[in-house]
């Protein structure tokens, strides 16, 4: 499964928002897009630096496309339809931009799965096991479904179904810290 970046590139007066770095290939575009694959992004994030030094006019924003299983959807929405408890409760409180403006998915499809929940601004999957999940066969499938998703930017917060039930502001309250930290982070 592969994974591309696309490269956007414009005079930084169009996107002040974004952090400024320009791209070392391009004379005076007003906006152009690239898709390259990831391994080249790097290099790519590299000649952007070198041009900030010299210019400063134009900014550099990549962004990581996860594949998209579209086998996946349809048995995503039966997920939905049967949600646990503890999901319901954690939907309830992460949908409609409830946590820091967000749109939350839940039972996504990324890749050649399906995860409980995604925030795609913040590359955040949140994932809540249940009792199936302590058995060691569906442990290890876990451990490398996170790895996968993982080598493709995401990152994970993990909790149990009774901490979704029974100590749900808890679990609000990490994730919105992760998040902060995350938006902090980004702000550097």
């Amino acid at each position: 499964m592969g994974c591309s970046a696309v490269i956007r590139v414009g005079r930084r007066l169009e996107c002040p928002r974004l952090v400024s770095r320009p791209f070392k290939d391009v004379q005076s575009p007003s906006s152009f897009v690239k898709e390259v694959p990831r391994n080249e992004a790097e290099d790519l994030l590299i000649q952007a630096e070198d041009l900030l030094i010299e210019t400063g006019d134009y900014y550099l924003q990549t962004v990581k496309f996860i594949p998209y299983n579209r086998n996946l959807k349809e048995f995503s929405r039966q997920l939905r339809m049967h949600s646990t408890k503890g999901e319901v409760l954690l939907w309830n409180r992460l949908k409609q931009k409830q946590l820091r403006g967000h749109t939350f998915n839940r039972q996504k499809p990324l890749g050649n799965y399906i995860v409980d929940f995604y925030c795609k601004p913040v590359n955040l999957v949140i994932e809540i096991d249940g009792g199936s999940h302590h058995f060691e066969e569906i442990m290890v499938k876990d451990v490398e479904r996170q790895r996968i998703l993982e080598e493709l930017g995401l990152s994970f917060l993990r909790f149990t179904e009774s901490q979704a039930r029974f100590d749900l502001d808890n679990v609000v309250w990490e994730i919105d810290r992760w998040v902060e930290a995350f938006e902090e982070k980004d702000r550097l």
